[in-house]
């Protein structure tokens, strides 16, 4: 409720399209995707891991899962034949650098005079540090390089979309609650590229508490951020050819996270990329 009504406080200034998930877990907490009382776990033997079925670990899957379809294909403007090519995905408790406009513009010009049969990219990722899992570099001369996709903003062009679409059927019966866990699966598997043109310096931070999506900045986070500002006049206009020589290929994830194995959970996504 609170991210509605600060979306819609913003509709007298700003051109917004704004989408509502129609199977989220906040409006069906007890029916499907929720957790259904209790109904859906009968008879169910539970993941990978043993785990019984938990409408809360699924939703995060259900809503990427509808969202990128709606965008790619649901969405329709008069003036571009609704065709939009390209998606910028980002979570609401992140913030932005000033210069990520600019960012975003000169990495997809790279992306496309790059692109070939033998080198593809997934996407552009916008934090080189996969959202903290790797230090921040200081002192690096402004440009792209090359990196494995973990778990990032990124911006996604729709071929990859289509490509996506071509193996829903892996990335919505892999045993991982995750979306990004199971985009990674299927560039494990090399049924997606698993590189993405990142910047040298960070366009986005992460402010939320970890793992628990709109809430209060952490103490430690916020120190951090106050330590470590955005850098105002970013020109990333130099791609570091050494990156990729030094690429290892896409990220390994064997096995899965579990949290994702009720057939009802499969047969929600397969129908959502099957329409």
């Amino acid at each position: 409720p609170e991210m509605a009504s600060y979306v819609n406080s913003l509709k007298t200034e700003l051109t917004i399209i704004q989408l509502i998930h129609p199977y989220s877990c906040y409006e069906h907490p007890n029916d499907f995707p929720g957790d259904s009382e209790g109904r859906l776990n009968d008879g169910f033997k539970g993941d990978s891991y043993g785990n019984k079925r938990e409408g809360k670990v699924t939703c995060c899957k259900h809503h990427f899962t509808w969202m990128i379809k709606t965008v790619f294909q649901d969405l329709t403007f008069e003036n571009n034949n609704n065709n939009i090519d390209h998606f910028l995905f980002i979570e609401e408790d992140y913030i932005l650098a000033p210069t990520v406009y600019n960012t975003i513009l000169r990495g997809l010009e790279f992306i496309q005079q790059t692109t070939t049969d033998k080198q593809q990219f997934f996407g552009l990722g916008l934090d080189p540090t996969n959202g903290g899992s790797k230090p921040e570099k200081r002192n690096v001369k402004d440009g792209f390089t090359a990196a494995s996709f973990v778990s990032n903003p990124m911006v996604l062009h729709r071929s990859i979309y289509t490509q996506f679409k071509q193996h829903a059927r892996k990335y919505c019966t892999v045993d991982d609650y995750n979306w990004d866990w199971s985009i990674v699966y299927l560039q494990s598997s090399h049924q997606l590229p698993h590189m993405v043109l990142v910047p040298t310096k960070m366009q986005t931070r992460h402010i939320g508490t970890d793992g628990r999506g709109m809430h209060e900045v952490a103490n430690t986070k916020r120190n951090y951020l106050s330590q470590h500002q955005f850098e105002k006049d970013f020109q990333p206009t130099q791609f570091y050819a050494d990156s990729m020589n030094h690429h290892k290929g896409a990220t390994k994830h064997k096995r899965a996270f579990g949290g994702w194995s009720h057939p009802k959970d499969h047969d929600h996504c397969l129908n959502i990329l099957s329409s």
